[in-house]
């Protein structure tokens, strides 16, 4: 998942997943793009066992209530500077 990805994730299936509908260049010819992906989760694990932030379900509320779970990333390409740690 590249930060770009942030702008474009939504639930699919009831809630079920995430996907991305972020077009990345295949590269090569020209014109070629990525088509909608799923997404899956990669735990963090701690000393009690894997973390869970319950990303699919909060993703889910928030879009049923119309809101972003996200800041505002602004426009297209601008989202890396959002993500540094």
């Amino acid at each position: 998942m590249q930060p770009e990805d942030l702008r474009h994730i939504h639930i699919r299936n009831g809630g079920q997943e995430i996907w991305s509908n972020h077009e990345k260049s295949k590269g090569g010819k020209k014109g070629n793009k990525t088509e909608s992906r799923r997404l899956y989760p990669l735990l963090v694990h701690d000393v009690d066992g894997p973390i869970s932030w319950h990303l699919k379900e909060q993703l889910h509320i928030c879009e049923q209530e119309g809101r972003s779970m996200l800041p505002s990333l602004r426009k297209e390409s601008d989202a890396a500077p959002f993500c540094k740690i």
